[in-house]
């Protein structure tokens, strides 16, 4: 891979006069890696741009190997051969950067529901917040990832009304997640007709805070069987969570001392029999406890970051969480801050995504109308399944059921990060599964196609120098890789990496079109061989980083 490219940018950027920055988005038939504008420049110190322009170019050509070309208000930049090299490296350490410096950083995602199916909305938030724990890994941060399960607060008093009205008791049975969340949408039905269920609800939920061992032990029933169902999706999904089992309840024990530290602070105010805190700038208070004494989320929320800054001391602290969200943290941040739990120099930030809509609309729990995230996974797979029959029919029965398997997975997990997080996404199988780009069968074919040119070389693999003209658009993305990385941190913002890998994809293709690798010899030969390591070595690196692991045949 090209190390050259960020070492490059950090010279360049070194000796430039203040307000004057590197771009390194340059058109693909351009020979140059990256660009200088010096328009603002000569605008400041009112001196013409062409002087400006060969006063900046002097200062970079000084750096020494590189080639700078002045084009109107432009200074291009060019490596020279000496600093390129495109090494042949494939292992863990491919794309591995030390710009976080072992700071540390805490990422919360996924945050599934106790006693609640894993939904496909609860997919955003677990893929976007792996890739990133990933990417930041990679570039040297010190990440604890977490999950904050919902195992807490008025639904399990809901839960546990219909527990009871279905079972006349609360002893434990041994009930799927299934059937628990089918008890919980037919409470919502039941108390449209009769709202005194809701204030049933309520009373048991007290009794759970309160510590009646009856409820207790139901509670932790469902919690248990809950866990191991999320535990076979994560497997399924591969994901890892260095904190997968701390829930809301978690923090119950330390939410008193949060309140107790807002009336101190003369912070927390008596509204309507609640306990609240006004938050500057927002129309309604952040509720700390309700009329009834009950606590709510959002107390747990700054239990939780206190806890989270005391235990790992972060400098960024990370909650992958949908837009729905967005008043909620907006508001538990003011008041962290307000009660000083949150350091100076300490970043914490709502890492917001859109929905996942279906032709119905918006997805509801509470409706019913949710659809679950292991229905749409089996549903991909079987889908992937008709592609991997169409283009590798000669494989055995369970190869195919092995590469459909991936492959559907992957499918689901690339069209999810391919979007900007921001958005809404509608499902569309035929673009998640399509071999014609922006897919993951695309990209996994991509590599399969350049690792297959690899295993049919018989000779040693040699650095990229001397890069001619007609190779250069494809060296330069391939080294741009280091580049996204950053960016997708800069933004926390997995798209970027999803994106740029389609490129990587279709710009192989192109080449492989272009330029025959193995029937090539000598000095062409040598330099096709190493375009198409690096693109496999940046395709597999890339996608491990997404969650997404190549295959070998497809």
């Amino acid at each position: 891979m090209i190390w050259y490219y960020p070492e490059l940018l950090q010279r360049v950027q070194a000796v430039l006069p203040p307000g004057l920055s590197v771009q390194t988005n340059m058109p693909a038939d351009q020979t140059a890696w990256l660009s200088v504008p010096v328009f603002a420049l000569a605008k400041q110190t009112s001196q013409p741009l062409p002087t400006v322009a060969r006063e900046v170019a002097k200062k970079i050509e000084a750096l020494g190997d590189v080639t700078v070309e002045v084009v109107g208000g432009f200074v291009n930049v060019t490596p020279g051969s000496s600093a390129m090299a495109l090494t042949q490296t494939s292992d863990a350490s491919f794309g591995q950067l030390a710009v976080g410096n072992g700071q540390p950083v805490v990422v919360e995602f996924s945050a599934p529901n106790i006693a609640k199916p894993m939904g496909i909305g609860h997919l955003r938030s677990t893929i976007i917040g792996d890739a990133l724990q990933r990417v930041y890994r990679a570039l040297g941060y010190e990440v604890t990832s977490v999950n904050h399960l919902g195992d807490w607060g008025t639904q399990f008093g809901k839960l546990m009304v219909a527990y009871q009205t279905k079972f006349g008791d609360l002893a434990p049975r041994s009930l799927t997640v299934d059937e628990l969340f089918h008890l919980y949408v037919g409470f919502h039905t039941a108390a449209e007709a009769d709202a005194t269920l809701n204030d049933a609800a309520r009373a048991m939920f007290k009794r759970l805070e309160e510590g009646d061992p009856v409820v207790r032990t139901l509670w932790q029933t469902l919690v248990d069987q809950s866990l191991g169902e999320f535990q076979t999706m994560y497997d399924r999904l591969g994901i890892v969570i260095d904190e997968p089992t701390i829930g809301e309840s978690f923090y119950e024990p330390l939410m008193g001392a949060i309140i107790d530290r807002a009336r101190e602070q003369g912070l927390a105010k008596e509204s309507a029999g609640a306990l609240v805190v006004e938050v500057p700038g927002e129309t309604v208070p952040l509720m700390l406890k309700k009329a009834d004494g009950s606590t709510i989320y959002a107390t747990r929320d700054l239990a939780a970051l206190k806890y989270r800054i005391d235990t790992y001391q972060p400098m960024r602290l990370l909650y992958v969480v949908a837009n729905e969200q967005s008043l909620h943290f907006r508001q538990v941040f003011a008041v962290a801050g307000l009660l000083g739990l949150i350091p100076d120099g300490v970043s914490v930030d709502h890492i917001k995504f859109g929905l996942v809509r279906t032709a119905e609309g918006k997805l509801s729990t509470r409706a019913g109308r949710v659809v679950f995230l292991n229905d749409v996974l089996n549903e991909a797979v079987e889908r992937a399944r008709v592609v991997v029959e169409e283009k590798n029919p000669d494989l055995d029965d369970a190869a195919k059921s092995a590469v459909a398997e991936a492959v559907g997975i992957a499918s689901v997990k690339f069209f999810d990060l391919f979007h900007d997080r921001n958005h809404d996404i509608v499902f569309d199988w035929d673009r998640m599964l399509s071999l014609k780009g922006d897919s993951a069968p695309y990209l996994l074919y991509s590599y399969t196609r350049a690792a297959g040119i690899l295993r049919k070389n018989s000779e040693a693999l040699a650095d990229l120098t001397n890069v001619s003209p007609q190779l250069m658009p494809y060296v330069r993305t391939l080294a741009r890789f280091p580049l996204v990385l950053e960016a997708v941190v800069a933004d926390n913002a997995p798209h970027h990496l999803a994106q740029y890998l389609n490129q990587v994809a279709t710009e192989f293709h192109r080449f492989y079109e272009e330029f025959p690798v193995l029937s090539s010899k000598g000095a062409d030969r040598a330099a096709r061989l190493a375009v198409a390591a690096g693109t496999a070595n940046v395709l597999k690196r890339g996608l491990d980083l997404l969650g997404i692991s190549v295959l070998e045949t497809m």
